[in-house]
């Protein structure tokens, strides 16, 4: 897995996320983003994005300390451990997994939390 890519991909979306109320500020106070441009709905953009932005920061995550918990633990001089021999080889593997979960755990508790969501 290439280290670079995720780590750019959650540094720009942890500086994306107090970036957006400046962003969405400024739209709604231009009349962009309105009630009748958006709909009524409770769920506005700014939550939505808040949100992708969370689960963008919360996938992107895991390779990156998948990739420091093996590099450090061979630092050490664990890397002879067997699960350390087994992250180490089967990296890519591992995070796929983890990804999995994470996404089987997203479409169990999105559909409640979407007719739960009464947070302003």
């Amino acid at each position: 897995m290439n280290t670079k890519l995720f780590l750019i991909i959650f540094i720009s979306a942890v500086a994306l996320i107090p970036l957006s109320n400046f962003i969405f500020n400024f739209l709604e106070s231009n009349n962009i983003l309105t009630k009748l441009t958006i709909g009524a709905k409770d769920l506005s953009p700014r939550k939505i994005f808040s949100f992708a932005m969370f689960l963008v920061v919360g996938f992107s995550i895991w390779p990156l300390v998948v990739k420091l918990f093996v590099f450090l633990q061979i630092k050490i001089g664990n890397a002879e451990l067997p699960l350390v021999k087994f992250l180490q080889s089967h990296e890519q593997a591992f995070v796929i997994v983890v990804w999995c979960c994470l996404i089987l755990g997203l479409c169990i508790a999105l559909p409640d939390s979407i007719n739960d969501f009464t947070i302003d």
